[in-house]
């Protein structure tokens, strides 16, 4: 094999290597629960109709995360995390905490959505307890039910969830 073929299938072995890295970090990332799923619109839909609890929490100074779905260059909906900064009947805002995988929106990017857009929130509470979270309680029994490890930082919030 001369040089130029050994260079050639060295960089496509990488490029092979780095597609199955994006697609497996893409799925560690993604949610386990179809967000097509009755489960999932249940869990969305007490999100949002607990957005009184959660305007009272950041009214209190408590620091809000946010759930809610961007585009990335491809049309394809990622569910990601934000810290809530502002909270209308209308709209939200949120600097974006987990970066869109393909670098189109990046950590600390402000993002102002309808509130219809929510899909989840989450508080940390002085004692421990975690107010929200209704999308993360379904990942986690969706998890267990099929015998799929959680991540250790999702399996340490299990038990300290107020609201179900």
């Amino acid at each position: 094999m001369d040089h130029s073929s050994a260079s050639l299938l060295i960089y496509l072995c990488v490029a092979f290597i780095a597609v199955l890295a994006a697609r497996w970090i893409r799925a560690q990332r993604g949610t386990s629960v179809d967000p097509e799923s009755a489960e999932w619109r249940a869990a969305v839909l007490k999100a949002q109709s607990s957005v009184g609890s959660l305007s009272q929490l950041l009214a209190e100074r408590q620091a809000p995360l946010i759930k809610f779905a961007l585009r990335d260059k491809r049309g394809e909906a990622e569910h990601v995390w934000g810290d809530l900064k502002a909270l209308t009947t209308t709209h939200f805002t949120a600097l974006l905490a987990t970066p869109l995988l393909d670098g189109s929106a990046l950590a600390g990017s402000t993002h102002c959505l309808p509130v219809e857009q929510l899909e989840d929130w989450q508080v940390e509470l002085p004692d421990g307890r975690i107010r929200g979270g209704f999308t993360t309680q379904l990942e986690i029994s969706a998890a267990r039910r099929a015998r799929r490890p959680i991540p250790r930082h999702i399996a340490a919030m299990e038990g300290r969830f107020v609201d179900a």
